[in-house]
């Protein structure tokens, strides 16, 4: 059982680890297009402004909103991309969570049980071992020739027993 549980700790982190690769991914990819942005800001020849259909673009989209706002929207795009991307991953690490956490509560609930049990049965030695001594009192109480004191010996290992 603590195999299954090792197991599903495993699956899960390797899922926390893939999406960590795809959001350091993209954050490579949103840097790359800042990186491009500011390249485009820089003073550059004519030639490479009409070379780049993409570069063009960033380059009416600051014109037009501004440096600030421009970076805010690329970085709400990239987000919601990344965001996106990042859902159905997201979305299983927390099914795999669920589902450790359901086991988790199974595995307990078979402790506790088990527990019980054992606590039951430590009940039982102990009443046992309490009509063992009254017995162990009534023998040595016979062989002393104290047969009063034997026979209540007995009396309180009957009563030990229920």
């Amino acid at each position: 059982m603590h195999d299954e549980l090792l197991t599903l700790v495993a699956r899960q982190g390797r899922l926390l680890l893939r999406g960590m690769y795809l959001l350091g991914s993209l954050l490579a990819l949103l840097a790359g297009c800042i990186v491009v942005l500011v390249k485009t800001l820089t003073p550059a020849g004519p030639e490479v402004l009409r070379n780049s259909m993409l570069n063009q673009e960033l380059v009416d989209l600051v014109s037009n909103l501004g440096l600030p706002v421009a970076l805010i929207l690329i970085l709400v795009v990239a987000g919601w991309r990344a965001a996106s991307a990042a859902a159905p991953l997201c979305r299983r690490v927390v099914e795999e969570h669920l589902t450790a956490l359901e086991e988790s509560q199974q595995q307990q609930a078979r402790i506790v049980a088990a527990i019980e049990q054992q606590t039951t049965l430590l009940e039982k030695l102990a009443a046992t071992n309490r009509s063992l001594a009254h017995l162990g009192e009534a023998a040595q109480r016979a062989l002393d020739d104290d047969r009063e004191a034997s026979h209540q010996a007995l009396s309180r290992m009957r009563d030990s027993l229920g």
